[in-house]
């Protein structure tokens, strides 16, 4: 999974970057990809040449050009064959990609993230359970031993604040501003260090700022940053009402099949690594 989160950093799109690690029945690595516009001849940008925004009018949003992790991945990979081989991804592969994967023979996806709400990827739940494809979420192993995070012991002005003032953890300052150089949101999307400030908006929403601290930083304070499950669940349910286009209780729903799911893991007789 790390592989894919780092393959996700390659990614331009400024709303979702998204990873992919495929992996054959000894956990060789066969391919990686990430979600990105098709190649064009030498010389030529391809990530200029085609809108990277959303828009109602097809020919106008990325949605119409761009090629997803999963598939660039397939294309990459150099072997005869992928069957029986399994797919690390930084999110669930939607409806599309999914047809892709059952019919190359992916036995395993192993995601990160998931939109289980999205229609998409209701169909692609569908998709791979009656193609023979497991699916299962990822589940960090500690720090020590899986990716490198950012330190919790008050690295940056946020987490030394709540470190230090511990009132702030449960009734933050309304009105206080956000100190400048807090992290990315805790969303599913991972977001390149050197992307430009124009990306502010989109990863760093005002929504997260409500209550003056950054909700990711709050999330970093208390660890929560390898604890997939209790991270999203606290994304959902501190957002719930606040993110415009979404209702209070789209967040809540959400919220709660994340934390049906973690209840399963938690109480399963072998649970996933």
């Amino acid at each position: 999974m790390e592989l894919a989160l780092c393959s996700a950093r390659r990614s331009r799109d400024p709303l979702t970057q998204v990873g992919c690690c495929l992996v054959n029945e000894r956990n060789q690595v066969l391919a990686l990809g990430y979600n990105g516009m098709i190649r064009t001849p030498a010389g030529t940008d391809n990530d200029q040449l085609f809108p990277w925004g959303k828009s109602a009018q097809p020919l106008d949003s990325k949605h119409s050009y761009v090629v997803h992790a999963e598939l660039n991945t397939l294309l990459n990979t150099a072997a005869s064959s992928v069957r029986g081989c399994t797919l690390y991804t930084t999110l669930h592969p939607c409806n599309e990609c999914s047809k892709a994967l059952v019919q190359a023979g992916i036995s395993t996806v192993v995601y990160w993230c998931h939109r289980p709400t999205h229609p998409a990827y209701i169909a692609a739940e569908r998709l791979l359970r009656l193609g023979g494809v497991q699916t299962r979420v990822y589940h960090p192993q500690p720090v020590d031993a899986m990716i490198r995070v950012p330190s919790t012991q008050g690295s940056t002005p946020v987490q030394r604040r709540l470190l230090q003032e511990p009132h702030l953890r449960s009734h933050p300052a309304p009105a206080e501003p956000v100190p400048a150089g807090s992290t990315s949101s805790a969303s599913c999307s991972t977001q390149d260090a050197e992307q430009p400030s124009s990306y502010e908006a989109v990863h760093q929403p005002a929504h997260y700022h409500q209550g003056g601290l950054a909700l990711v930083d709050v999330i970093h304070a208390y660890g929560l940053h390898t604890d997939h499950y209790r991270a999203t669940i606290l994304k959902y349910l501190l957002r719930a009402g606040r993110k415009p286009g979404n209702s209070l209780l789209q967040d809540l729903q959400k919220a709660q099949w994340y934390l049906d799911h973690y209840i399963q893991f938690l109480t399963a007789d072998e649970p996933c690594p």
